[in-house]
């Protein structure tokens, strides 16, 4: 941390709002639920399964889709710590970049394997044995984009998590706890994903999905917390001029 932005930190912390706490809190729970309900297709055969991803369609564009919407909801709710921690430091304007960068990601991600494989396999989940055999490289690029595209939104909010957290380190208290969890939460997938211990599938999304909740229910409680500190503050401030002018 430079002295510049040592100094400008405290000063700059921001009265977050009520709606932001919820955003991020009820938006992480609900997005681990989500993650909970999403289905798989576990048939080696390609026939069978396009005709499982195709029994519950509707299931995953349910799924996919409350996951695009809480992704957008929860991004709003980071924007507003982002607010409150100050634009003008360097490593919260990375943090907001990269987790707008993660969402857009992440959203490929939702629409190739919520939307668009659950339409292919409505489509041609009767179709000829030659037909199914041409959809094979298609289905292989999907797949491939598929994860391609959800390892970009993991690193990259990886990086948005390290980068606020790095910020929280420096205060003191909840702040300090919730930005070494963050750290933690931040560096594990990104380790995992190098070393290629973690795979994106279903039970490995879900466990990032898990992790990065936790971490987002946890700063919305400090930011609950400080919402309240600074709103006490500034009631005493105002009772002690009140009586100064009086």
């Amino acid at each position: 941390m430079t002295t510049t932005e040592r100094a400008a930190l405290t000063p700059n912390l921001r009265r977050p709002a009520l709606s932001a706490c919820a955003l991020i809190g009820v938006g992480s729970v609900l997005s681990v639920v989500a993650m909970s309900h999403h289905p798989s297709a576990h048939s080696p055969d390609l026939r069978a399964m396009l005709q499982e991803i195709a029994q519950f369609a509707g299931v995953s564009r349910t799924v996919h889709g409350g996951l695009i919407v809480l992704m957008a909801l929860v991004f709003q709710g980071y924007w507003s710590l982002s607010r409150c921690l100050g634009f003008e430091l360097e490593r919260v304007r990375t943090a907001t970049i990269a987790h707008g960068l993660g969402v857009v990601c992440m959203l490929g991600a939702a629409v190739i394997n919520g939307f668009a494989l659950s339409e292919l396999a409505q489509r041609c989940a009767t179709a000829s044995d030659a037909t199914l055999e041409a959809l094979r490289p298609v289905l292989a690029a999907s797949h491939a984009l598929n994860q391609a595209l959800a390892q970009c939104g993991t690193v990259a909010f990886s990086v948005a998590l390290l980068a606020w957290s790095s910020v929280l380190v420096g205060q003191r208290g909840l702040a300090r706890a919730v930005g070494v969890f963050g750290l933690v939460v931040g560096v594990v997938p990104v380790i995992a994903l190098v070393t290629e211990r973690l795979e994106l599938d279903v039970r490995g999304m879900g466990a990032v999905v898990v992790a990065q909740g936790a971490w987002g229910v946890a700063v919305a409680a400090w930011m609950w917390r400080l919402r309240r500190s600074l709103a006490r503050e500034a009631t005493c401030s105002a009772q002690a001029d009140t009586h100064a002018s009086s």
